[in-house]
């Protein structure tokens, strides 16, 4: 059995370096002001 708290932790970072990565990207290509 995988351990799910594990499991859980590597999605979790694969997930936050695609939405930092997106981010980035999209940051810039389209420069958007932030307030």
């Amino acid at each position: 059995m995988v351990n799910a708290r594990a499991q859980l932790k590597k999605t979790h970072i694969m997930i936050n370096h695609y939405m930092n990565n997106h981010f980035l990207l999209h940051y810039e290509t389209n420069p958007i002001e932030m307030d």
